[in-house]
C-alpha cells in the first residue's frame, strides 16, 4: 500500500541524512528523546521551528511535515481536555483561567510534537530493511560478546529480540497507511468527518492491523523458524 500522504512513509532521496547509518540515527533519536525530558519550556518552543526548518532543508516539504504531525493532535486534544477538566474541578466553571493549559500539560504536548518531528525524519529517510539490519547488528554483536563469557558458550547468535523490535518499529508507518486507506474509503462512501467516523473506523483499523501483523509473523517464522 503506497500512499503518498501516509504518516512516516519512507521518501527516497540523496541528501546527507540518507548516508548516515540507521543505527546512528536511532541512537541520536533515543538520546534526543531522553534529553528532551529535561529541557525547559522556552527551549522546547524553539525546537519546533528549528526541526521543521531542518526537515525542509533535508527535502521533506511542509506537506510531509503536516501529515507526520497529525497523530500528535490526537494526543494533544485529550491532554488539553483533561487539563480543562482539572481546572474546572479546582477553580470552578466560571473562571476564564480554566481554558489556560498548565505548564505541565503544555510541556507534554510540545515535547510530543518535537519527538514526532524527529521521528518523522528518521522514518522518512530510513528504509525498514536499514532499521532491521541496524538493530540486528547490535544484538548480534552483544550475543557474540556474551558467547565468549563462561557459561554462555552455547548462546545463539540469531538476533531474535531485534527482529521483533524492528518488526514493531516498521509496523508504525503501516498502521498509519492503513488508517489513510480506511479514511479514503469512508470519504468515498460519504462518511462525514467527526467522532462517529473514528468510532466506525477504529475497530476496522485494529482488525486489519492485527491481520497484517499475524501475516508478517508467519512470514518471519517461515524464514527463520525463531518465532
Amino acid at each position: 500500500m503506497a500512499l503518498n500522504n501516509a504518516v512516516f512513509r519512507y521518501k527516497p532521496g540523496k541528501g546527507f541524512i540518507y548516508r548516515i547509518p540507521a543505527g546512528l540515527k536511532l541512537l541520536i533519536l533515543l538520546m534526543f528523546t531522553v534529553s528532551l525530558m529535561y529541557v525547559p519550556l522556552r527551549f522546547v518552543w524553539i525546537g519546533i521551528p528549528l526541526i521543521s526548518l531542518l526537515a525542509f532543508l533535508l527535502g521533506f516539504g511542509f506537506g510531509d511535515q503536516k501529515t507526520d504531525l497529525k497523530p500528535a493532535l490526537y494526543y494533544a486534544v485529550p491532554l488539553y481536555s483533561i487539563n480543562i477538566f482539572i481546572n474546572i474541578f479546582n477553580l470552578g466553571i466560571k473562571h476564564i483561567e480554566v481554558l489556560i493549559p498548565d505548564i505541565y500539560y503544555m510541556l507534554l504536548a510540545l515535547r510530543l510534537i518535537v519527538v514526532m518531528q524527529a521521528s518523522a525524519i528518521l522514518f522518512r529517510s530510513t528504509t525498514s530493511i536499514e532499521i532491521k539490519d541496524a538493530l540486528c547488528g547490535v544484538e548480534t554483536a552483544v550475543r557474540r560478546l556474551l558467547s565468549h563469557m563462561p557459561f554462555c558458550n552455547s548462546i545463539s547468535l540469531v538476533p531474535r529480540a531485534a527482529s521483533v523490535l524492528a518488526l514493531a518499529l516498521n509496523f508504525i508507518p503501516e498502521i498509519f497507511e492503513t488508517w489513510v486507506s480506511l479514511d479514503r474509503a469512508a470519504r468515498a462512501r460519504g462518511c462525514k468527518v467527526g467522532f462517529r467516523k473514528i468510532l466506525v473506523l477504529l475497530p476496522q483499523l485494529i482488525s486489519l492491523s492485527l491481520h497484517r501483523a499475524s501475516q508478517k509473523a508467519l512470514v518471519l517464522e517461515s524464514r527463520t523458524g525463531e518465532l
